[in-house]
């Protein structure tokens, strides 16, 4: 933190009991992106909270939490590892785009951040709706997910997990391929893939 805010602002903060918070609970993790100050009391919370129940939702939806240096906003990625819609009316005309990943944006307020991260974990362990009008985020995109049938005589579980058809990569999420992060959507996105052996 000291080479992008100096150590005298480091020092400050420390001072009035501020931690350097790694958004995504690795310590060895020091991109600029998963780090943030936080008071004390809100990273204790958080390691009770978000850093306990996130893995829980891991086979459904893998989020994360980014900082942007820039402008000081955070954002919560949801990368979907199940089938998650986006429902929206057009035309008075009810619809729905499957997604792939959703950037929820919110201002610099950790405190804000934290307790909708927690919300959305809960929302995703009880299979709750997430009713992007009810969120604090100031703003949102999404990724709408692709779909490709398997090449013939081959079933889903079969296939590798990444296919390429027509010049283009797609992901192949089964039981034993997962995402495992999505990046925040100011830089080229990459989805981080794990790939589970049991």
């Amino acid at each position: 933190m000291c080479s992008w805010y100096g150590k005298e602002k480091v020092d400050q903060m420390r001072d009035n009991k501020f931690i350097i918070e790694h958004m995504d609970n690795n310590p060895h993790n020091c991109s600029i992106e998963n780090l943030a100050f936080a008071h004390e009391d809100l990273n204790k919370t958080k390691a009770f909270s978000l850093d306990k129940d996130r893995p829980a939702i891991l086979d459904k939806v893998a989020m994360n939490i980014y900082k942007n240096f820039d402008n000081q906003d955070f954002e919560i990625t949801l990368g979907f590892n199940d089938f998650y819609f986006l429902r929206y009316e057009e035309n008075s005309e009810l619809k729905y785009k499957p997604l792939t990943a959703l950037y929820l944006r919110y201002k610099d307020d950790f405190r804000t951040m934290l307790m909708e991260a927690n919300s959305l974990v809960n929302k995703i362990m009880n299979n709750s709706t997430i009713g992007l009008a009810y969120l604090d985020c100031y703003e949102y995109t999404y990724d709408t997910a692709n779909f490709i049938s398997p090449p013939e005589g081959m079933e889903v579980k079969d296939l590798p997990p990444i296919v390429f058809q027509n010049n283009t990569a797609y992901m192949v999420l089964t039981d034993k391929n997962r995402l495992f992060s999505v990046g925040p959507s100011w830089r080229e996105r990459h989805f981080k893939l794990n790939e589970f052996k049991k």
